[in-house]
């Protein structure tokens, strides 16, 4: 961190703060769906594993009888009508690569709104439903929320745990007061998850504590070496995904979170596997939305393209589950 950008990160933090007050005080409007609302989100800006771990609430809520539905913004979309309602992904392809892999997924309905509360609203004309998932709502907090969720990635050095523009926090640690449920992302062994969890407890002694990792399937190290690339919000996790696999993966290129691929990309990808003399290319299944009808992976003597799935690993499961289920009575 620069000297000139310390200042710059106290102006943030404290906005922020008076930005929660002005709304947890009433002082900013706030708005109440009929049926409860969970929150999934997080602190930093970048990818801490929010969208698998909303699938798997999903999932988790729809094993036990919960009609459950998701509310998103939609980021990037290119169809910026509001409100939009999908239950598959047919119709979706200008929504937002995040919403297009809730619903491939099978996650369903989705609400897709700047102001999510509209689109909890018009879902909830159309159908019964028990519960609403609010996708990266942590901020959001024009609609009220009955539990919050918050994902810390693990991965991330300990300079990174400041406000922007110093580091990558939207909102100070002290903001973790307001959270239910707390997940570590990413807490593998050579991670500082206890230094994580020491931080966490100092702002807030009450709510859940729990680990998660993830891991790769779909990806056979006998199809490699490979070349990885990904336009994710924390790329290096998922080259380092890979490695767990035992995946050989000779090199690998990153590209900014959401990136939608072009031509000259995709030839530089190829272009770069085959200097690099790997026998396939493997992304993730975000990234192959952004590829689009892109010509990767396919024609006479292309290298072949593998889209790896992702698994989350998630202690302490029922528990979790239980305090969700404990905040819709």
């Amino acid at each position: 961190m620069t000297a000139a950008l310390w200042p710059l990160a106290r102006l943030w933090s404290a906005a922020a703060r008076a930005r929660a007050t002005l709304y947890t005080g009433g002082f900013l409007r706030r708005y109440r769906l009929k049926r409860p609302v969970v929150s999934v989100g997080n602190l930093s800006v970048g990818g801490t594993g929010k969208t698998p771990f909303v699938i798997w609430l999903w999932r988790q809520l729809c094993a036990r009888g919960l009609r459950a539905s998701v509310l998103t913004r939609g980021y990037r979309r290119q169809d910026t009508r509001d409100p939009l309602v999908f239950r598959s992904p047919q119709g979706a392809e200008r929504a937002g690569d995040e919403v297009q892999l809730l619903l491939q997924a099978g996650v369903q309905p989705v609400g897709v709104a700047t102001r999510r509360e509209m689109a909890g609203v018009a879902l909830e004309a159309e159908q019964e439903l028990d519960v609403h998932l609010l996708d990266d709502g942590f901020q959001h907090l024009s609609l009220l929320r009955d539990l919050d969720i918050v994902l810390l990635d693990c991965t991330r050095p300990p300079w990174e745990h400041d406000v922007l523009p110093a580091g990558r926090l939207r909102e100070p640690f002290s903001a973790l007061s307001r959270a239910g449920i707390i997940v570590l992302t990413r807490a593998y062994a050579w991670t500082q998850h206890e230094e994580m969890e020491r931080i966490v407890r100092q702002h807030n002694r009450d709510a859940l504590l729990v680990r998660s990792a993830t891991e790769v399937t779909g990806v056979d190290p006998a199809q490699g070496p490979y070349f990885a690339f990904a336009g994710i919000g924390n790329p290096k996790a998922f080259f380092d995904d890979l490695g767990r696999a035992h995946a050989e993966v000779l090199d690998h290129l990153a590209f900014p979170d959401h990136h939608r691929y072009s031509a000259a990309d995709l030839a530089r990808i190829e272009k770069k596997a085959r200097q690099a003399g790997a026998r396939a290319l493997v992304t993730t299944e975000k990234d192959r939305v952004n590829l689009g009808d892109g010509s990767l992976g396919m024609g006479d003597g292309a290298l072949p393209l593998i889209v790896a799935g992702l698994n989350l690993l998630v202690e302490e499961e029922e528990r979790i589950v239980q305090r969700v289920m404990e905040a819709l009575k």
